[in-house]
């Protein structure tokens, strides 16, 4: 949440987690941070309800359903998942994916559904399956043309599986930041290349 309010100006922020006091602490440690009311919702439906910007940061785990349901998209959201990293893990339906008007994924559109359970599940679904393909050709022209904004009112989900390069991307800013502020030291050998013999 700190990372989105360091890009956005956020003026109203809802939380929703299925353990109350979970959602009900992290609400509070949010707002001394932020310096505004952080609301818990005990509902996932409202807490994404009447939003510009839906972060869906969980899994439901292998045996668990998605934690996200396209059906509650509305006009002009933009939905950004960061929970399903493997193939056990769920965080959204295929409505989700069938809904929205732009699809972005942070590797190959075949990486993402290799090592996502919510686009594996999706790829099981006929309509499903017509939907990612199309979004293939949709990557291949972002890639050539950049990301074009989605008509007025459009529904775009970001769906992240994370990926070496942008970890090395936070690693190199973060290490500018520090050198700039004249903080850290250098790790000297910890960091220099390895090679091993088998």
């Amino acid at each position: 949440m700190l990372a989105t309010a360091s890009c956005l100006p956020l003026r109203q922020v809802k939380v929703y987690s299925p353990r109350q006091a979970r959602r009900e602490d992290f609400a509070a440690r949010m707002s001394a941070v932020l310096g505004f009311s952080v609301e818990p919702s005990a509902d996932p439906e409202d807490a994404v309800g009447g939003t510009d910007l839906v972060i869906v940061a969980t899994n439901t785990g292998p045996a668990g359903g998605a934690a996200y349901r396209g059906e509650w998209a509305e006009p002009g959201q933009c939905v950004v998942s960061i929970g399903s990293t493997n193939p056990r893990l769920r965080e959204l339906n295929a409505r989700t994916f069938t809904r929205a008007d732009q699809i972005v994924v942070d590797a190959s559109a075949d990486q993402v559904a290799e090592e996502s359970g919510d686009v594996i599940a999706l790829l099981r679904d006929p309509v499903g399956r017509d939907r990612w393909q199309a979004n293939v050709t949709q990557l291949a022209a972002i890639v050539k043309n950049g990301i074009e904004t989605p008509r007025q009112g459009g529904i775009r989900l970001f769906k992240s599986v994370g990926s070496a390069a942008q970890d090395l991307v936070a690693a190199r800013l973060a290490i500018q930041a520090a050198t700039a502020a004249g903080r850290g030291r250098q790790a000297g050998a910890l960091t220099s290349p390895k090679f091993f013999l088998s």
